[in-house]
């Protein structure tokens, strides 16, 4: 019988090429492994934030009014609006950058009656403001200056969960599909300015915010002596905000953008827009 005999150094050879094919889709997987743990974190954020335009307005050094303004041009009618027998406010606009311009004016002497008049270049100035609805972020422009044209707010889709508020992924005018509640809000009155006086009611179906409806003024602290250590929640219209107690201070959740100080009867809550309330005796809202 003959006996075929397979070389020792061709099996070798296979063997190494194989080998060589191995480590060769080890290096490719390492490689793929440094990319997506570059890039995760970026990807974990993009996923986890959202973005919205911040509000803009504009604001002039010379004149109040209606201030800030909806837009540069409502600016300067409103300078103009604000002249007088001696000054011309509003003359005209020179742009600085995007979101800062002159105001130029005709001063008269003398001016009762009128007669000559000066014109100065840089009377007063317009200036674009930006803010975000409470529990977002500011971040500012990245044009000239920092222009608060393009300023953006963010805010952490945890926090987004956590406070109720509107956010894109939310369905149905809007349900939170995390916890299937459903929420309402009507706002019966807002005026204007950066800090408008605001009249809302607000309805959540999930028993964990009470089934009824509340106003944004429906705001209280509660305590739980029961247990150790203490914990104190902010009682708000789109839900609660827990603390826990720690010597003096009270410490809250890493994703809670409230602060609490003080003890049952002298509360002082700060808001994330930096807001402070101050409560009563009996831990209802006293001053705003």
């Amino acid at each position: 019988m003959n006996t075929l005999t397979v070389p020792r150094w061709n099996v070798w050879r296979k063997n190494a090429s194989a080998n060589t094919l191995t480590s060769k889709g080890r290096l490719a997987a390492l490689c793929v492994g440094f990319v997506l743990a570059a890039l995760l974190p970026v990807l974990a954020r993009a996923a986890n934030y959202e973005r919205v335009h911040a509000t803009v307005g504009w604001h002039t050094t010379a004149c109040s009014g209606s201030d800030p303004f909806p837009s540069k041009e409502a600016a300067l009618a409103g300078l103009a609006s604000c002249s007088n027998q001696c000054v011309d406010y509003g003359v005209d606009m020179t742009p600085i950058d995007a979101g800062n311009f002159y105001a130029g004016a005709r001063i008269y002497s003398p001016c009762n009656p009128r007669s000559n008049f000066e014109y100065m270049y840089n009377a007063s100035s317009i200036t674009a403001i930006a803010w975000c609805d409470p529990g977002y972020t500011l971040h500012p422009g990245i044009g000239p200056g920092g222009s608060a044209i393009d300023a953006y707010c963010e805010i952490g889709l945890d926090q987004i969960d956590d406070t109720q508020k509107h956010c894109d992924f939310c369905v149905s005018n809007p349900i939170m599909p995390g916890i299937g509640n459903k929420r309402q809000e009507d706002v019966d009155y807002f005026g204007t300015g950066i800090t408008p006086l605001k009249f809302s009611r607000t309805y959540n179906s999930a028993p964990q915010f009470g089934q009824v409806w509340k106003t944004n003024y429906s705001l209280s602290v509660t305590m739980a002596y029961a247990g150790s250590p203490l914990r104190a929640t902010i009682n708000r219209p789109d839900g609660g905000y827990s603390f826990t107690r720690s010597g003096t201070a009270w410490i809250a959740e890493s994703d809670v953008n409230y602060k609490l100080s003080g003890y049952t009867g002298s509360f002082v809550v700060t808001t994330p827009s930096g807001d402070q309330e101050t409560y009563d005796g009996y831990n209802q809202l006293s001053l705003w």
